[in-house]
């Protein structure tokens, strides 16, 4: 697992660095195409590995780089360095007016999402839907971990702070930053599936919560519930507060009543 991430953080450090290459190299440079307007110098590296681009029609041909090439970029030792430069690569072509040679990274981009390593399959996806993904490609994976990704563990890196995250999570984390609502009906799916045993199920990672903030109001009477059990105990408190709904008030005093008799229970078990 060391190794992986070791390999993981190189792969989005690459990145970071193609993306300050991009900057300079537009810096006082007049507007190539509609996306580049967007593109600032002042740019942090989440924003740039976040900007999405008009994608090309992936195209079957060659291309080199300085340190490999279409060829042999998919050497076990090579891969997630590769994944990580072709999507700053993409974006850079893409905004230089080179649909062709973004093309071609694409096509292979593409590969690497269906690759037999998880590690780099992962980052082949997340990379494919930041850009804005090729023909849903991205999404329809994004929704198979939604549904049962429970033993898939990615790296972020959220402003320069990396951490193992469940891919569940991070797929919440990513559509949300979109605005993107591609999820929804996919993640009350498997909400809906999991009552009645939600913790073992979903573990750390709140559907619900998030259904919420989508818009998605869900019964007063499961949030009230919620209270007797200890999965995701401030998202439940946040959202009764807001929401207000009858009998909350009875259900918080038991459950302030539970928390302060706990102390002394566990005191008179140790005696």
């Amino acid at each position: 697992m060391k190794s992986v991430v070791g390999k993981i953080t190189v792969s989005v450090a690459l990145v970071f660095i193609l993306g300050g290459a991009l900057f300079l190299l537009h810096r006082g440079q007049k507007p190539n195409g509609e996306s580049i307007a967007h593109v600032s110098v002042n740019m942090s590296p989440w924003e740039f590995t976040h900007l999405r681009v008009h994608l090309p029609k992936p195209v079957d041909g060659p291309w080199k780089g300085a340190l490999f090439d279409s060829q042999t970029c998919f050497q076990p030792d090579v891969k997630l360095t590769a994944v990580g430069a072709l999507s700053g690569w993409i974006r850079k072509a893409v905004l230089t007016g080179n649909d062709d040679l973004a093309g071609r990274y694409l096509w292979t981009l593409l590969k690497f999402t269906d690759d037999t390593n998880q590690e780099v399959k992962v980052a082949a996806v997340i990379s494919l839907y930041q850009m804005g993904d090729s023909n849903g490609v991205a999404l329809a994976k994004m929704k198979e971990w939604v549904a049962n990704g429970a033993d898939i563990r990615t790296l972020s890196s959220d402003f320069g702070v990396s951490k193992v995250q469940d891919i569940r999570e991070r797929m919440l984390q990513e559509t949300k930053y979109y605005n993107d609502t591609s999820l929804v009906a996919t993640v009350y799916d498997v909400w809906a599936k999991s009552q009645g045993n939600e913790d073992k199920i979903l573990g750390s990672v709140d559907y619900a919560y998030y259904l919420e903030n989508q818009g998605m109001k869900l019964p007063a009477e499961y949030w009230i519930n919620r209270l007797k059990t200890t999965h995701a105990l401030e998202h439940t408190l946040s959202v009764l507060e807001a929401r207000k709904p009858e009998g909350v008030t009875e259900a918080l005093q038991s459950l302030f009543g539970r928390l302060q008799a706990a102390p002394m229970i566990k005191k008179m078990e140790g005696k």
